[in-house]
């Protein structure tokens, strides 16, 4: 009996005295998604001679990641706050450490290591207005690098930030202090170039 992944042999039993036998994934990965089947042989063939597919194949998708619960404390903050985002696994687990992810508008932000049962914690200090956006977690056994992880919008919860009136004030405020400057030194140097002149037509 040979196990196929992909059209390929991968495993191969021999059978004695029974008509069927059984293959397990052990430790399984995104890598090891792909359409399995099985077939049989009286000869025997190496792996690399099976090129067959089975008539009844099954398609494995195997996730890396885990969609979570998301909790945002205060929806509605202002620049300059600080917000607590809390992550916990949709189901218990019985992993000791896993990876937590926090994305924003579906893109990885922040990555925190936690326990399974516990859930995982984030603190944004001193958020911006670009900090608005549909906040969402996903998890993982393994490690990944933060701008790869893509987070779904099935579990996830909105974050509006209101840019503080006091900033825009002093900005507003600010602004015609540095307008006239440059009318000034136009007028200045306009003066300079119609005295340099009448200079001229005075020496000829």
């Amino acid at each position: 009996m040979y196990f196929c992944k992909d059209g390929l042999g991968i495993r191969m039993e021999i059978l004695v005295g029974s008509k069927e036998t059984t293959f397990w994934l052990a430790d399984v990965g995104p890598n090891d998604s792909g359409n399995y089947s099985c077939v049989f042989s009286k000869p025997k063939y190496s792996l690399g001679e099976v090129t067959s597919v089975g008539q009844k194949s099954v398609f494995v998708h195997v996730k890396d990641f885990e969609d979570a619960r998301i909790f945002i404390r205060n929806s509605s903050v202002s620049e300059g706050d600080t917000v607590d985002i809390k992550c916990a696994a949709l189901e218990s687990t019985t992993e000791t450490f896993l990876h937590m992810y926090l994305c924003r508008n579906r893109l990885g932000v922040k990555k925190k290591v936690f326990e399974g049962s516990s859930g995982a914690h984030f603190t944004l200090r001193h958020i911006r207005g670009e900090g608005s956006g549909n906040y969402s977690c996903v998890y993982s056994k393994k490690t990944h690098t933060t701008d790869s992880v893509r987070c779904g919008n099935e579990n996830s919860a909105t974050l509006q930030v209101t840019e503080n009136s006091s900033s825009s004030n002093r900005l507003t405020n600010v602004l015609p202090m540095f307008i006239p400057i440059p009318i000034v030194l136009l007028c200045v140097l306009g003066g300079t170039v119609v005295l340099c002149r009448k200079s001229n037509k005075k020496g000829e």
